[in-house]
């Protein structure tokens, strides 16, 4: 592997990890819910894009409850067999963390937006592509 395609890697970890933070806050804070619950409701929006296994959610989880942004509660569900669920409920401060981010997300995308349109056309670029992949279809 060379250096750029490290480089990438690193970069588009990075990025992701912001972008799911912000992604789970949102989602805990539309409904209270457990880690499996998360990873399918992700896999449901991006149209399964976004695959969240085990060893990312739940240290994820871990990290924001640990950080104070989320809290849990210990519930066994009725009539199921296997481990007790941990459902993850944003605190008001996890709440103020996610309007703060949602926030800051949208002024950076609209701004790394504007710039690359104004340097590199981007979005001629891009509508040019839609219609060659719509015309194609």
């Amino acid at each position: 592997m060379d250096e750029l395609q490290k480089k990438l890697i690193y970069w588009t970890r990075e990025l992701n990890r912001g972008i799911l933070e912000l992604i789970v806050l949102a989602l805990i804070k539309t409904e209270s819910m457990h880690g499996a619950e998360i990873s399918k409701r992700m896999h449901t929006i991006s149209d399964g894009k976004i695959e969240l296994k085990p060893g990312t959610i739940y240290p994820l989880l871990k990290r924001l409850e640990v950080d104070g942004w989320i809290k849990s509660e210990t519930f066994h569900p009725e009539g199921e067999r296997g481990p007790e669920r941990h459902i993850y409920f944003l605190t008001s401060s996890g709440d103020k963390l996610f309007q703060e981010m949602l926030v800051h997300f949208t002024e950076s995308i609209s701004s790394l937006l504007s710039f690359m349109d104004e340097e590199f056309g981007l979005l001629k670029r891009l509508q040019t592509m839609i219609k060659e992949i719509n015309k194609d279809q």
